[in-house]
């Protein structure tokens, strides 16, 4: 099912998100650095394109407005991709206002956010202010209204992740600088890492611009950042091939999202965005070099290139010689659950009563563990159709719609069966696609039996998954953004694949 590799789309949300972030804090950033009194900045629009190799797959728009108290700005992000043959839009809105004064006495208490992530009809907003040392407001999905409560750092938040890339002085070819900062998708600190490239002049719409070339790291966030001469984001691009670039005043907006999704034909730009959500595959996919995987596999045997961290459990295991040997045992009791494995949080409700009313529903009286975690596969897997979302999954907007990919078959079942009192972890990683003849980005929940952990696989129907699935991390769905520091550089060698368990 090629549906499988789309655990790499809310990657490219966040990714989009934390890019638009830097060109938004562009200017929040030179205002603090600057100035001690009041800010002197203008009101500026600005247009990026979302681009898959050349291919335009959508836009975001940049609104800063400016009063004598607060600098805010509005973030619009629109993409259509037409995933196997379904036209898959989503729409991302962040409002974000902090105060305008800056210098030494400034803070960002005051500072409010509100996202909205829309993708057909599944919609989840945050909205929330920051005071007294944390964020605080409410998460809302699937027509319910959540709390949130993260302790945060002012001075973090005020300085932005990606900001402090417009105080970086000129760095020459080689050289590097790490600095501190806050990530808005983790709300954390993040340092980041800044290599100079040198400087290019680069044609905007057939207008020069002469630009600095940066290549930043932070929290697995990788790119190389063309910045114009007052900080602002001209070019930014990913492993993968994911491209924002500036777009100027005068190219027609949203023409991307009208040629996806008007146009009867494939023509112009609707082959175009075909052709990027080609490149996003190939892109969001791993081809390995070895022997050809199976599906239904029970033991595998494959060589991952040094650098990249890998998680060893009970069912994959490094060997002396560095390889891994992934198979399907789930006996392991010294892997005992933690406590965040029954827990809830504002993705994986498993606490909400219509989470837990439809647990108990769904689980038979006096069944064992593994009875019930077959029970819960069993009804994910019917009960969900088969599409491609793009968006930030909900176990609650899951429930509601009974449509997904692997991200919304895992949380839903994940929320469910903590509901159920079996701890659960999200496992996320990949696994192996006849139809794309490789591996792709793939998310799966890992179950607690009392005697170790059952890796299950309600999105391919698999009641014990498979020697194919190769887990890379685990966590719930902003954990999930750690998948960029395997895009585009993780590398399998398939050395042994057997049918039959080892």
């Amino acid at each position: 099912m090629r549906r499988t590799l789309i655990a790499g789309i809310p990657i490219l949300v966040l990714w989009v998100s934390a890019i638009a972030w830097l060109g938004a804090r562009q200017g929040w950033w030179l205002a603090r650095v600057s100035a001690s009194g009041p800010t002197t900045l203008a009101p500026t629009e600005s247009r990026l394109r979302v681009l898959m190799g050349d291919a335009p797959i959508g836009e975001v728009t940049l609104l800063r407005s400016v009063t004598e108290a607060t600098v805010s700005t509005d973030i619009e992000a629109h993409l259509d991709l037409p995933l196997f043959g379904v036209s898959t839009p989503l729409d991302l809105e962040a409002s974000m206002s902090q105060p305008a004064f800056a210098g030494p006495e400034a803070n960002a208490a005051g500072s409010t956010i509100r996202l909205t992530v829309r993708s057909g009809e599944q919609v989840m907003t945050l909205d929330a202010a920051l005071a007294d040392g944390a964020l605080r407001g409410t998460v809302e999905t699937a027509g319910e209204i959540l709390p949130l409560d993260v302790p945060i750092d002012d001075q973090l938040m005020l300085s932005g992740m990606w900001a402090p890339l417009a105080n970086v002085p000129p760095l020459r070819a080689g050289e590097r600088i790490t600095l501190e900062g806050f990530d808005p998708l983790t709300l954390r600190a993040a340092p980041m890492i800044v290599r100079g490239v040198g400087f290019e002049r680069r044609t905007i719409d057939g207008e020069p611009m002469d630009t600095r070339v940066v290549d930043i790291e932070g929290r697995g966030i990788g790119a190389r950042v063309w910045l114009g001469r007052d900080g602002t984001l001209v070019r930014a691009e990913t492993p993968i091939g994911l491209v924002l670039e500036l777009a100027s005043p005068q190219a027609a907006p949203n023409a991307t999202k009208a040629a996806n999704r008007d146009a009867p034909s494939v023509t112009g730009q609707a082959r175009d965005a075909l052709a990027g959500a080609d490149a996003l595959a190939r892109g969001l996919a791993v081809f390995p070099t070895g022997q050809r995987p199976q599906r239904g596999a029970q033991h595998m045997v494959v060589s991952i290139n040094e650098g990249l961290p890998v998680i060893a459990d009970s069912r994959q295991q490094q060997s002396p010689d560095g390889t891994w040997r992934l198979g399907t045992r789930a006996q392991s009791p010294s892997e005992r659950p933690q406590p965040e494995h029954l827990a809830a949080d504002a993705f994986i409700q498993s606490d909400h009563p219509r989470i837990r009313a439809q647990a108990e529903a769904i689980i038979p009286d006096g069944s064992t563990s593994l009875d019930q975690i077959l029970a819960l596969h069993d009804w994910v897997f019917d009960r969900l159709e088969k599409v491609p979302v793009a968006s930030l999954p909900s176990a609650l907007a899951v429930l509601d719609a009974q449509r997904g990919d692997c991200n919304e078959h895992t949380v839903l079942f994940t929320a469910l069966a903590r509901a159920a009192g079996l701890p659960t972890r999200v496992a996320v990683g990949l696994v192996w696609s006849d139809e794309l003849d490789g591996f792709g980005y793939h998310a799966w929940p890992e179950v607690w039996t009392g005697n170790g952990w059952w890796a299950t696989d309600p999105t391919l129907g698999q009641r014990q998954a498979d020697a194919t699935h190769i887990k890379l991390i685990e966590g719930s769905v902003l954990a999930w953004r750690e998948l960029m520091t395997y895009l585009g550089r993780i590398q399998i060698d398939v050395l042994d694949v057997r049918m039959e368990p080892q």
